[in-house]
């Protein structure tokens, strides 16, 4: 007999032989008589005990029919071994509804030779496996010569786990069974094309998941092109363990061979690497073990109590776990958010390394010291850990650490703000923008820094007159923080704007439209999110056009003044707050000058926004020597601004408010056309009135005429 470890890594390791291709997709069960001798697996001869002569028939029919549905199986050393066969007898008589194996008379095989593969499926899946009074798995233990287990129903969870151990043969040819099962197929009948595809989820430890993806998913694309089954394998693992679901979707044929893959993958890296820790699972209650519904299948698991070893053929998925303990730590607020992570990352790989439950409690809850005293300092966050104790104690090591790193990049960080703050030099930013003045402390040094950055881009569409042209340069002149731009082609691609004022590091717009030449609009809007108002302007007036005895310094920041109505309305409110933040000169603007020479005002009378500039004087002109008197001197421009509708987006989105008062110039033009045409109408009326008048009044000749009398 040839010895047994090298007949078993000759048996599980493909060839690359026309062999191993003939047998790419063999048949999944033939049914052999007990009379029948049939070749042998070199597999089975190795992991099998000498037995009487007796029993060896039907142990030879059973390794005929494990042989001929797995792939790479060496016929033609069957016959030497053929004598040398052991009966695997199971009892039968011991099936229960829980699926639990029957007893083996032989001796154990040995544990490196054998593999145990676990899998999740549904409680009805589940049922169909185990069949009436167990026949079910009886039969599929009979004909794989693998041990199949099915985990008790748990109620509220829908899922229950499949253990099958035995040779990698005997194995991989029982989920082919179980699938066919599960469809109602015979089992001596290959798989045809119509076959349904079922979905097999095996729970891989995550340290062998890599040599199952192989590099760059080599390993499953392999698996996948030599069996037709379907693999996909889970990003993340399966709460509180270090195990991952390795999806396998297919007919029985394609399951068997892609079992039978998998499982030589893990032989392999078992002996690679032969000691590993590894915490597996079993479906538990969620209102008994008092963990959120969640994870693949939407169902929630708890850690086993003994780890998972793929050397042996034993499981025990009914031990009742360790009792759990519970401790309490304190972190500073400062490393809360980053020990939590984008989502809740960096938290849940913590609770999945240690395999236990980490709570961060809110603000100002506090735990119980030891003599009773609440516990914990100002500053500090409770975290409540709860588990076995080995698990909390490589949550706290993981947390411990975590802070430690956290808090030096965090100091760094610091450190390198406050020698940038105090260079004053750096590009702004633009993540900088439209926040208000923040007051930070940095290394003990009180270090104000201001953020309240407004910028204004300034713009206009194509078709604008003079006027409308020399009003934008006012504005641009009164406000330093204004950047323009060139003209807008199309009127229609206002969703362009956003766009031009984020290119332009711009926060803020307004963008005048014109009209047949004569009617200007204008937008004030909040970019890149909005919102935005739309307002009709209206009787303009440029400072060149004025020529107003006031004077301002040109860059000079000035004050806002607006009426009380604005606060009586809605609109009112955000108008103000709008146009705040776009008139509004920030100190930090680099054209501004530091002087505060002019106001600019907004009032609100007959439902228009009237704008105007003055200039402040602190003395009289009239009385140069004469006591401090403030007094105010329009400057200009002036117009009015009628609002028409303010949008919850940037140029755009749902309407927020509408002016039922607005009527559109286009429709007071046409009123006055249609008053003109009325009055042309009634003096035609009028005429045809007087012509008909003249007949009526017209007299008849009489026979003593002029002209009948001399004719």
């Amino acid at each position: 007999m040839p010895d047994a470890e090298s007949t078993r890594k000759r048996s599980r390791s493909p060839s690359d032989t026309e062999q191993q291709k003939h047998h790419k997709r063999p048949n999944t069960g033939a049914a052999s008589s007990a009379n029948s001798t049939g070749p042998v697996s070199q597999s089975s001869t190795a992991d099998i005990t000498m037995a009487d002569p007796s029993s060896s028939a039907l142990s030879a029919a059973n390794a005929n029919d494990t042989n001929s549905s797995t792939p790479n199986s060496n016929r033609n050393d069957v016959k030497k071994d053929a004598d040398a066969q052991a009966t695997v007898g199971e009892n039968k008589s011991s099936a229960t509804t829980s699926g639990e194996p029957s007893t083996s008379t032989s001796a154990p095989p040995p544990p490196s030779g054998n593999i145990h593969m676990r899998c999740l499926i549904v409680t009805q899946d589940a049922s169909i496996i185990i069949g009436k009074g167990g026949t079910h798995v009886n039969e599929i233990r009979e004909k794989s010569g693998a041990r199949v287990m099915v985990s008790e129903s748990i109620p509220g969870n829908p899922e229950r786990i499949l253990n099958v151990s035995g040779p990698l043969d005997a194995v991989s040819k029982a989920f082919g069974l179980i699938v066919r099962r599960i469809n109602d197929e015979p089992f001596d009948v290959p798989s045809v094309p119509g076959s349904r595809a079922v979905t097999i989820k095996f729970m891989i430890p995550n340290s062998r998941m890599g040599s199952v993806i192989g590099k760059q998913g080599s390993k499953i694309k392999e698996i996948q092109d030599a069996s037709g089954a379907r693999l996909n394998a889970s990003e993340g693992m399966l709460p509180g363990s270090t195990e991952r679901v390795l999806s396998v979707a297919g007919v029985a044929d394609a399951i068997h061979i892609a079992t039978y893959y998998i499982g030589n993958i893990l032989l392999e890296a078992q002996e690679r690497m032969p000691s590993f820790n590894n915490s597996s699972y079993r479906p538990g209650n969620p209102r008994a073990t008092g963990r959120p519904m969640g994870g693949p299948g939407g169902s929630s698991y708890m850690p086993s109590a003994a780890p998972y070893h793929p050397g042996g053929s034993s499981y025990a998925p009914h031990n009742p776990p360790q009792q759990l303990q519970t401790q309490q730590i304190y972190i500073p607020n400062d490393l809360v958010g980053c020990i939590i992570g984008k989502g809740g990352s960096k938290i849940n790989e913590i609770r999945h390394m240690s395999a236990s439950q980490i709570k961060i409690m809110e603000p100002g809850a506090t735990g119980v010291g030891m003599n009773g005293a609440p516990a914990g300092g100002e500053g500090e966050r409770l975290v409540v850990i709860t588990g076995q104790p080995a698990n909390i104690q490589m949550a706290v090591q993981l947390l411990y650490h975590f802070s430690v790193n956290m808090a030096s990049i965090l100091k760094a960080q610091k450190a390198n703000a406050f020698k940038a703050d105090l260079k004053g030099k750096g590009k702004r930013k633009a993540e900088e923008m439209d926040v208000d003045d923040v007051e930070q402390e940095v290394e003990g040094s009180s270090l104000k820094r201001k953020k309240n950055k407004q910028r204004v881009l300034l713009l206009s569409s194509r078709g604008i007159t003079h006027r409308m042209r020399h009003l934008m340069s006012d504005l641009e002149a009164l406000l330093p923080q204004v950047k323009k731009d060139s003209k807008l082609d199309s009127k229609s691609q206002l969703h362009l704007l956003p766009e031009l004022a984020d290119l332009n590091n711009c926060n803020n717009t307004l963008y005048f439209e014109a009209r047949r030449h004569e009617d200007l609009y204008m937008w004030a809007a909040k970019t890149p999110n909005g919102p935005s108002i739309k307002l009709h302007v209206q009787n303009v007036h440029t400072m060149d056009e004025l020529k107003m005895t006031g004077n301002c310094l040109k860059g000079s920041r000035g004050l806002l003044s607006f009426d009380a109505a604005f606060e009586e309305t809605e609109w009112g409110r955000l108008t103000k707050e709008v146009f705040t933040q776009i008139f509004g000169v920030p100190s930090t603007a680099r054209r501004a000058k530091p002087f505060i020479d002019h106001i600019l005002t907004f009032s609100i009378v007959d439902s228009k926004i009237w704008f105007r500039n003055f200039q402040i004087l602190e003395k009289d002109p009239l009385q140069p020597n004469g006591p401090p008197q403030t007094t105010l001197v329009e400057i200009g421009p002036r117009f009015v601004m009628t609002p028409i509708r303010i949008f919850e987006g940037a140029f755009g989105g749902a309407t927020v408010f509408s002016n039922p008062e607005f009527i559109s110039p286009a429709a007071v033009r046409q009123a006055f056309k249609r008053e003109k045409g009325g009055r042309y109408n009634e003096r035609k009326d009028a005429e045809e009135e007087m012509k008909r008048r003249k007949e009526t009044r017209r007299l008849e000749e009489n026979e003593l005429s002029v002209a009948k009398v001399f004719g």
